[in-house]
């Protein structure tokens, strides 16, 4: 849908720091209206299957949002109302969600969906995102006014000056206070019309107003923040930890015991410093795209290290085979790989589940029984990324 040049371009002067409004092929919108009911709204709320919100304005102004089953949101979207129908998908729109995320560079999964249907000059409040949005207009048009924000830099949250809950507690963390209560001064005012696609973001302000009844598709990726990928890493170093396994005790019970666990918990906050410094940065990522090393003399000299942020399980499958399932826990790189593998290599697989590394021939020599077995077991463990080659001389 959109051509490789332009995503170029977006990706080069746009992306994360400047909207950007590009044009659709004719062709690409016809196949969409033949797809979506010819973009007529009634249609399109009959016939979506998951849950629909209802947007509106309270009496004091503010923005509320209510779930309902589509047949009852119909009856609030012919009385004026803005109604988003969530998860809202067609074959061509899938393929542009996988083929935009792909050239992004953007995790495929964790998006958001759906389709905005609202009324003549309905308003949509100054507010920012904490994703990466994609708005397509298919019918009607809207009047965009967006602007750079000045008061919260990246955003984990989503804000309206609207909002029934105007104050999100982590967001004061990092913003400026006080945030605007309208659209800030300077913004830049845009026209959108049935094929333009405009892209806002993660955190701009943004303001809407549909100049005539709208359809329009919206496409978001949400933010993947770093702490995301490092929080769930570190909780599963330190589970190799046995203090950090220890029971909290409830440290206002007495004085002396809110010594104790202020005693305790210093010591395994200098740990973990230590723990953290011992991190591999490589090891939250996931494996380099190589070629695993399978050949029988180059594995005799390879050295295997142990994924610290893996878990393994073993699991019966039958009284000759056994189920490996190897979770890597790191945020929204996490994966779960298995793998059918013969009984028999049970003592070579939880040995090193003990070790921080091996290699094949500290392996063979003691497991002698399987020592012919090891090179490929250490392939298996590598492809379920337990282990990974550190050299290879």
């Amino acid at each position: 849908m959109i051509d490789k040049a332009t995503v170029d371009l977006l990706l080069a002067e746009y992306w994360s720091r400047e909207c950007f409004c590009a044009r659709l092929p004719d062709q690409w919108l016809a196949t969409l209206r033949e797809e979506l009911d010819d973009f007529e709204p009634t249609r399109l709320i009959a016939r979506h299957k998951g849950e629909a919100s209802v947007w509106f304005e309270d009496r004091d102004n503010r923005q509320q949002i209510v779930d309902m089953p589509p047949d009852k949101a119909l009856a609030f979207y012919q009385a004026g109302m803005t109604v988003f129908l969530a998860d809202f998908e067609t074959p061509s729109l899938r393929d542009w969600r996988v083929d935009l995320s792909r050239r992004l560079r953007l995790h495929p999964e964790g998006y958001i969906t759906g389709l905005f249907l609202t009324g003549k000059h309905n308003v949509t409040a100054c507010h920012f995102d904490h994703i990466e949005n994609f708005t397509l207009q298919l019918r009607g048009s809207k009047h965009w006014r967006t602007t750079r924000n000045t008061h919260v830099d990246l955003p984990s949250v989503n804000y309206s000056v609207k909002s029934v809950r105007a104050h999100h507690e982590e967001m004061w963390r990092y913003a400026q206070r006080p945030l605007p209560s309208e659209m800030p001064a300077g913004a830049k005012n845009l026209d959108v019309h049935p094929g333009s696609l405009i892209y806002v973001p993660r955190g701009f302000w943004h303001e809407v107003e549909s100049t005539d009844e709208s359809v329009s598709f919206c496409l978001g990726f949400p933010a993947r923040m770093w702490l995301d990928l490092f929080l769930p890493a570190l909780r599963t170093a330190l589970l190799a930890i046995s203090s950090w396994r220890g029971n909290v005790v409830y440290p206002d019970a007495t004085p002396s015991a809110r010594e104790r666990a202020r005693t305790f918990l210093s010591e395994m906050l200098f740990e973990m410093r230590k723990s953290i410094e011992d991190l591999d940065v490589d090891w939250l990522l996931p494996p380099p795209a190589k070629e695993i090393v399978t050949s029988s003399s180059s594995l005799a000299q390879a050295m295997f290290r142990r994924n610290p942020f893996c878990t393994l399980g073993i699991y019966s499958e039958s009284p000759s085979t056994m189920e490996l399932r190897a979770t890597t826990d790191i945020g929204y790189f996490s994966r779960v790989r298995t793998a059918s593998v013969p009984r028999e290599w049970t003592p070579v697989v939880e040995h090193v589940l003990r070790e921080s590394c091996v290699t094949v021939q500290s392996l063979q020599a003691l497991h002698v029984q399987l020592a012919t077995e090891v090179p490929r077991i250490t392939t298996v463990l590598e492809e379920l990324d337990l282990l990974r080659q550190e050299t290879t001389t």
